[in-house]
């Protein structure tokens, strides 16, 4: 029978395969339960879209799934959401590559060395581009490639 765990949350003695996997806790799982998180992300649902919609939310998504596929490709390195605002702040509405004015919500995360070339997932090695530079940019590298519009 598997190891049990003490829900935070509801107090009650679980399997640990009923916890999320968190590798900064001390034994390696979250604190609550599956059905206590779930619970409470129903209870705060429209909190938490309303959340997503924000700024801050979106620069949080967008840092989220960029350092996932970094970890997924084995580099460390992580951003902030902060970094991600400070660099579109930088770019102030205008794509890296094209120089157009494109809108904050308009620009992707790129790299201006690919993750799949060596680069780094780190604030100096990430611009903010227009969605048509970052699809026909891909994998190449800077010097091998130029906008196209």
């Amino acid at each position: 029978m598997p190891e049990t765990k003490i829900c935070s949350k509801c107090k009650q003695p679980k399997p640990l395969y009923d916890f999320y996997k968190l590798p900064q806790s001390k034994d390696g799982y979250s604190y609550t339960c599956y059905d206590c998180r779930h619970k409470r992300y129903l209870e705060n649902k429209d909190k938490i879209r309303a959340y997503q919609k924000t700024r801050m939310g979106k620069a949080c998504r967008t840092a989220n799934n960029n350092n996932q596929r970094a970890k997924f490709l084995g580099i460390p390195d992580r951003i902030t959401s902060r970094d991600w605002l400070r660099i579109l702040e930088k770019a102030n509405g205008q794509c890296y590559h094209c120089k157009r004015i494109a809108g904050e919500d308009n620009l992707t995360l790129d790299h201006l060395y690919p993750l799949f070339k060596g680069g780094t997932n780190t604030p100096d090695n990430i611009v903010a581009s227009c969605a048509p530079c970052n699809h026909s940019k891909g994998a190449k590298l800077p010097h091998n490639w130029e906008p196209s519009h």
